[in-house]
């Protein structure tokens, strides 16, 4: 894994992001209502209804929410959420890109710790067939390449008309859906890319707690608007929304909206799926129809660009107004991060100076891996704790010099470890260095990277069976 070709791979998103540096990503039941005593000193829950469309509620130790006792909080009940990912290779590949994996097995451990479902599907194991004549541009081959042959994918994302081939990314939608259809169905979802992970510094928050804070602070409806979606940070993204491709016409689209779905969160009830399954069914929508042209089935921006037409067309009667987003929907796109550093946890999902529920290690690869290499040594040091038998680990990390590295870094954080399973104690990882000098890297130097990245995916290949799905 440390010759020229691992390396080349390394450096492409694995959901197939705009190869410019600085680039954002592969644009990339009732939730309680919870106002946390963390921020206001007193909490009032209201109780969970019933009804058909709702799944049956779960309470959770008030020790996993880390707020006072039980008793403080009047009937609070907490609903059932699943994170779900989608990547076409398991997390195990030798193939698949270390901060991939490294964001995997974090997840899985944050996943444990809260008793939340965390979905990762995968393609099918099954090729599917040729799509056959006749269809629609941008349905197949079952084999697509960027840049020549150096980078190529198979399509085994198969659209809802059970033919036409997509594009790989497409994948998390659909991933979202067959979650949201799940025989025992979570109360909500997060979808998260492959590059996002819950902050280190709240590992022992359930994501509950942040989506209370977030919809009491912002005052989102999660029943009546079930779809919560990101704002994209300023970029060239949002540019094309206010100016048009490449400066041409139509100049000026007027959305309300610029948004990333690297990270989203749906409520499951009626109109949550209704909500998604527009989405998904979205993509078998005309070229002509995108207002820029977009080739979104086998191109950028893919899924992204018709959840941009989907919640910015008044027109769309039937879901237009089951959309809502954070941190702000009074603006384009968000604005401000000073603003946002002195308030934290009200975004779903930035890079990590914003300090949103989730770091989304979004700009390019430089960040990519520099970000999966301090990843990789968080969860091993937590695993090597959990092999130990230690009630809690305290982790040290040094500063480094990307820009990315701000608020907060260096740090030291001290995990507890009594959500440790025996299949964690079984790895027996060895410790990682404290203060290994690639973690201060853009980019890493394979040969001393290389015996970190091999542990590495022998904790994924042992915690997959935990996770790990095929995606029909």
């Amino acid at each position: 894994m440390g010759d020229g070709k691992r390396k080349n791979e390394e450096e492409t998103d694995a959901e197939g992001e705009p190869p410019q540096a600085g680039a954002m990503a592969a644009f990339p039941s009732i939730l309680f209502v919870l106002v946390s005593t963390v921020l206001v000193g007193k909490a009032i829950a209201t109780a969970a209804t019933g009804g058909a469309d709702h799944v049956a509620a779960v309470r959770l130790p008030a020790a996993d929410l880390e707020v006072p006792a039980a008793e403080d909080f009047d009937g609070t009940v907490v609903r059932r959420p699943a994170i779900v990912v989608y990547m076409s290779t398991r997390p195990s590949n030798p193939y698949t890109p270390g901060y991939v994996t490294a964001s995997f097995v974090w997840m899985s451990l944050y996943a444990v710790k809260h008793n939340i479902r965390f979905n990762y599907y995968v393609a099918p194991a099954a090729e599917p067939p040729d799509p056959g004549p006749g269809m629609p541009p941008g349905c197949g081959p079952k084999e697509t390449c960027r840049h020549g042959k150096d980078f190529c994918h198979k399509r085994t994302v198969v659209a809802a008309d059970g033919k036409c081939l997509l594009s790989p990314v497409w994948g998390k939608v659909k991933a979202v859906v067959a979650a949201m259809h799940d025989p025992d169905p979570p109360s909500y979802v997060i979808q998260l890319d492959t590059d996002a992970i819950v902050r280190y510094e709240d590992f022992t928050t359930h994501f509950s707690v942040f989506m209370a804070k977030a919809l009491n602070d912002r005052g989102l409806n999660f029943e009546a608007k079930p779809f919560i979606a990101n704002q994209e940070q300023p970029t060239w993204w949002c540019n094309v929304e206010l100016k048009g491709k490449n400066n041409t016409p139509p100049h000026h689209l007027k959305y309300k909206w610029c948004l990333n779905t690297g990270v989203f969160v749906v409520n499951n009830n009626n109109a949550g799926r209704r909500a998604v399954e527009h989405w998904w069914a979205s993509a078998l929508d005309s070229y002509d129809d995108d207002p820029l042209k977009f080739e979104f089935r086998e191109n950028w921006p893919w899924e992204q660009g018709r959840l941009e037409v989907i919640t910015n067309d008044p027109a769309r009667k039937d879901v237009f107004d089951l959309f809502d987003v954070l941190p702000d929907s009074n603006q384009l796109f968000m604005r401000d991060w000073d603003y946002w550093e002195k308030r934290p946890g009200e975004c779903l999902g930035a890079v990590p100076r914003w300090r949103c529920i989730v770091n989304h290690f979004v700009t390019d690869a430089h960040m990519k891996l520099y970000w999966g290499n301090r990843t990789l040594h968080a969860a091993l040091s937590l695993l090597h704790g959990c092999a130990t038998g230690a009630d809690n680990i305290v982790v040290t990390q040094t500063e480094g010099e990307h820009d990315a590295v701000r608020p907060a870094y260096p740090w030291e954080l001290t995990f507890p470890l009594d959500w440790c399973r025996d299949v964690h104690r079984r790895l027996a990882v060895p410790r990682p260095p404290a203060n290994p000098d690639f973690f201060n890297r853009k980019m890493v130097e394979w040969p001393e990277y290389e015996p970190w990245h091999r542990r590495l995916y022998e904790a994924a290949k042992a915690l997959e069976p935990l996770h790990v799905k095929e995606l029909a």
